[in-house]
């Protein structure tokens, strides 16, 4: 259960501290923090990855299991490559999508942590 909680508090601070930072680069503010964006977005990815381990071994939803590692792998090869990615005009594209999926990787790794909560509580 500690596994559980801290990587879902990981997830929610990483994601939010991160959505933050990403809002203020779109904003084209503070380029220079990017490291520290890129490092939280890996702990995310690393969070999400986690949960969806323990969510696996818990013989849980292999389909949410597997949208958890497609999701977290996209998020990470589009964050390192968005620079390269619809340059110019079109660039926005790219980044509504890295939006998304860093949305998307919080909404999984939250269903998964609220489903093991649920099924430890059920079992304590």
């Amino acid at each position: 259960m500690e596994a559980l909680t801290i990587s879902s508090m990981t997830l929610r601070l990483g994601g939010v501290l991160t959505l933050i930072l990403g809002l203020i680069f779109w904003s084209g503010n503070l380029d220079g923090l990017q490291p520290i964006h890129m490092t939280l977005g890996i702990l995310v990815v690393a969070s999400l990855l986690w949960l969806a381990f323990l969510f696996a071994q818990a013989g849980q939803s292999m389909a949410l299991v597997i949208a958890a590692v497609v999701v977290g792998v996209a998020l990470v090869v589009v964050g390192l490559t968005q620079q390269s990615i619809l340059t110019e005009r079109a660039h926005w594209v790219i980044q509504v999508t890295h939006l998304v999926l860093g949305l998307a990787a919080l909404g999984l790794g939250e269903v998964m942590g609220a489903r093991l909560r649920r099924g430890a509580t059920a079992a304590g």
